[in-house]
């Protein structure tokens, strides 16, 4: 096959190279960052972090296929690549080249491999080898798939750990701030957890018996509430806000919250709404937590009746046609999944007792697979879940495998290779 620069690009972004790198002077390389690549004037990656020898360094990445490019390409004389920490070429042929230290990349590259990498190149899934396998779920494959949805279970529960370390071990802290980031979904998952570290869970509780004060505490916090709204309602969510904020001294600010690109039912003002109306329903967020052994058993806390206001509304001063805003069933599995089964799992670590690391393990085979982009393309291959741990293991092996184009380490995708070159 020709190899083209763009391979060398593609190799060097995904790290498609052993590890153990020495540069052509004899010094070890070890890639901290291989930085982000450059569509504009200047080296071709940006920000790479490097240790050289027992040297750290910061700067850019310049690549070509051979050394004397470096030149021919004017960049010897081009003020933009003052600042290449490192050469990377396919082959190194110029002797001369002196700016920078020089990583021949072709030494450290499986070069069987390289017709499968130019395949994934040029692959427009975010699933590489959708068109080159199709998954049998034999037993080997599906505990292996089992094992990762285990590990990012256990990851999600040693973060949440780190999170109640945080707080000194106070649970209800804690739960509140995973819970709140949860609320944001994806986009505004950020600016609702600077929102929760910015208004203690203890505040919250001292007005349960209000949703009024609760909603109006979560929305001036995000920065939603004004005094230039014309609705009564926002007015007096506003006035209340502005009472909170002066007697607690609320000063923290967050992350401005987000409205573009999502479903009018997704926006923050009915997240918020729909999170102050169910944070007046439960005593305990622990509690609530580790009773939690069904969908069924916790669904009634989720049927929330939010102010009236919002059947009409989906952001203040427009109406629109009115609809019932109630929590879907998609969105409670979400919280299950990504709250609840994550505190499960800690509090079955933190104490001891493995019946809530079960418990957590048979809720997720209890609830219905997630659906997004990742599990639709999956599909395709063959990998089918059934329910939410198999759609967890879905989400783990994109991650983990998928997304980072390690096909090599990857049970499914090096059996692609295998069929394929057959090696």
């Amino acid at each position: 096959m020709i190899f083209s620069e763009n391979l060398l690009h593609f190799i060097w972004e995904k790290k498609l190279f052993n590890e153990k790198l020495i540069s052509v002077c004899g010094k070890p390389i070890n890639i901290i960052d291989t930085g982000t690549r450059n569509t504009n004037q200047g080296p071709d990656f940006l920000f790479s972090r490097l240790l050289i020898g027992d040297t750290h360094w910061a700067g850019n990445v310049e690549l070509h296929l051979t050394t004397q490019e470096y030149n021919q390409h004017g960049h010897d004389t081009d003020s933009n690549y003052n600042n290449v920490i490192l050469h990377v070429v396919w082959r190194h042929d110029y002797s001369a080249y002196s700016h920078s230290p020089i990583l021949a990349l072709s030494s450290f590259v499986n070069h069987d491999l390289l017709p499968f990498y130019a395949k994934l190149m040029k692959s427009q899934s975010i699933i590489p080898c959708i068109n080159s396998v199709l998954v049998k779920m034999d037993v080997p494959i599906s505990l292996w798939l089992n094992s990762l949805a285990d590990q990012r279970q256990l990851n999600r529960a040693i973060k949440f750990s780190e999170l109640l370390h945080f707080f000194n071990g106070n649970w209800e802290e804690a739960i509140w701030i995973m819970l709140c980031r949860n609320f944001g979904v994806n986009v505004n998952s950020n600016s609702f957890n600077q929102l929760a570290f910015s208004i203690p869970f203890s505040l919250v509780k001292r007005y349960r018996a209000s949703k009024h004060s609760v909603e109006a505490l979560l929305m001036g916090q995000a920065g939603i509430l004004s005094s230039g709204f014309n609705d009564d309602y926002a007015k007096e969510l506003w006035i209340e806000f502005t009472r909170l904020k002066a007697l607690h001294n609320i000063e923290a600010h967050i992350p401005p919250v987000y409205f573009l690109r999502m479903r009018p039912a997704s926006f923050p003002t009915i997240r918020l709404a729909q999170l102050a109306s169910f944070i007046v329903k439960i005593n305990s967020l622990l509690s609530f937590c580790i009773s939690c052994e069904s969908f069924e058993s916790i669904q009634p806390f989720f049927n929330i009746e939010v102010n009236p206001y919002w059947d009409s509304h989906f952001v203040f001063d427009r109406s629109t046609t009115p609809q019932h805003k109630s929590l879907g069933n998609s969105f409670i599995v979400n919280l299950m999944i990504n709250t609840i089964v994550p505190v499960l799992i800690a509090y079955g670590r933190t104490r001891g007792e493995k019946k809530y690391i079960i418990q957590a393990n048979e809720l997720l085979i209890q609830l219905p697979p997630e659906s997004n982009k990742v599990i639709k393309e999956l599909k395709k291959i063959g990998v089918i879940p059934r329910n939410a741990k198999e759609s967890q293991s879905c989400l783990a092996l994109y991650t983990m495998y998928c997304s980072k184009i390690q096909c090599v380490q990857c049970k499914i995708g090096n059996s692609s290779i295998m069929r394929e070159w057959q090696y």
